[in-house]
């Protein structure tokens, strides 16, 4: 997860972090950031939060009496979460708990948190099978895992095959850096 984070930040935009939720994100340019007239998150090329920790874990996992997949509580004691590239690509992390106090650009990322989602959003006959991580908005595929193993399973519940889900992250977040100044000419054309 350190390489993807790694990665997110060598994108060539400007950088916001917030203390209090542990969110960073990094924006499309430094033009886009400043355009008041770009709808607010429309300007974000990448935005994750900082690791999850054994506490936090443990006490949703009680609370929730479910215990999460290893493979997903090592994904986010590394990063609590993501949304990539311009949003298309997400893996849902652990509710932050109350609103108060957090900004609205905050607020804007945490609708969709991993417990949320495997309750009451995705499809049952899928959330049933597997525990959904996440979303490939792309395609409208999901991410779940079973047995410890991540995979990709399409809208309709057919499962698509076991990923290196680290490997297929980078390599998205590589092949959307490259194509970078398409996304943003496609912003600015939006905002005409």
């Amino acid at each position: 997860m350190k390489k993807i984070i790694d990665k997110i930040l060598e994108f060539n935009g400007p950088v916001e972090n917030y203390k209090q939720s542990g969110l960073t994100l990094v924006y499309l340019s430094k033009e886009l950031k400043e355009d008041r007239n770009i709808v607010f998150p429309d300007n974000v090329a990448h935005a994750f939060f900082a690791p999850a920790t054994d506490e936090s874990i443990l006490t949703l996992e009680k609370e929730n009496q479910h215990q999460f997949p290893e493979v997903y509580k090592e994904l986010i004691k590394e990063c609590n979460g993501f949304s990539l590239e311009s949003g298309c690509l997400s893996l849902f992390g652990l509710p932050l708990g109350l609103w108060e106090g957090f900004s609205q650009k905050e607020k804007a990322f945490f609708g969709m948190d991993v417990i949320y989602i495997n309750q009451s959003y995705a499809p049952r006959k899928i959330a049933n099978k597997y525990f959904i991580i996440g979303r490939d908005y792309y395609n409208g595929n999901w991410i779940g895992i079973n047995d410890n193993k991540i995979h990709v399973i399409n809208k309709y519940g057919k499962l698509l095959g076991e990923v290196d889900f680290i490997a297929e992250i980078l390599e998205s977040v590589e092949e959307y850096s490259r194509n970078a100044e398409e996304t943003i000419a496609y912003i600015k054309d939006q905002y005409k």
